[in-house]
């Protein structure tokens, strides 16, 4: 039998969150001074004017996804599991009657209407300034690539396009539109976002800041986990 996506992606999740909880009995300093640094370079930064960098995150307390194409079926129930999975660990509740700030086009002419038909991504929230950003040098046989539009520190918007049926691409830009950069959806990854979002919450968004408190970050978020198990 054929399995769903969305259904292996499921036990990814279970197994990820199960890893999470068992690290609440460990304590490795030295291994959480190597994650501390991995996770800070997984996160998108912006500059301030006094040179401190800001790690970039959502700012809004729910997030509301769209996907649409004529290849949508094809990712529906993963985005929609994916997407459980971060708001778990970002502590950001997903309302699926907000508006969106996240829209997937997984569509076999999505590139090449980007190039032709403008109006049409304006009538679904993406804006010509998003829309240049997704598409800016980017090579003719692009099959999938995602972006971000920024107010100040924070994710406001993103969009993913994808023009084949599957891809790993599509899971990576779920992440960054969080603002966790990783190849995969995997342990480092959601303890990542966690502490990101954690931090943003204690108002620790500088690098400096974050690497400081990155081991008290981490313990928070396996508490929080464990309490929640």
């Amino acid at each position: 039998m054929k399995r769903r996506p969305g259904a292996i992606l499921r036990r990814i999740g279970v197994a990820a969150a199960s890893v999470f909880i068992g690290c609440a009995f460990i304590s490795l300093p030295s291994d959480s001074v190597s994650r501390g640094r991995a996770a800070l370079d997984s996160y998108s930064w912006r500059q301030e004017p006094t040179g401190h960098e800001i790690a970039v995150s959502r700012s809004a307390r729910s997030f509301n996804f769209a996907v649409l194409g004529d290849l949508s079926q094809y990712s529906l129930y993963l985005v929609k599991d994916v997407m459980h999975l971060l708001s778990s660990s970002s502590g950001i509740a997903l309302d699926r009657k907000t508006k969106y700030s996240t829209v997937i086009l997984h569509d076999r002419k999505v590139f090449l209407r980007a190039k032709t038909d403008k109006k049409a991504f304006n009538e679904v929230g993406i804006t010509d300034e998003l829309l240049a950003m997704v598409m800016s040098k980017v090579p003719d046989d692009v099959i999938c690539n995602f972006a971000s539009l920024y107010q100040d520190h924070d994710i406001v918007y993103s969009v993913i396009f994808l023009s084949e049926e599957h891809n790993a691409c599509l899971v990576q830009g779920l992440l960054a539109s969080f603002g966790v950069h990783a190849e995969s959806l995997d342990f480092p990854s959601l303890l990542a976002m966690c502490a990101l979002y954690d931090g943003r919450r204690l108002g620790i968004r500088s690098r400096e800041a974050l690497s400081r408190e990155w081991p008290r970050l981490i313990g928070r978020c396996v508490a929080n986990q464990g309490n929640a198990g």
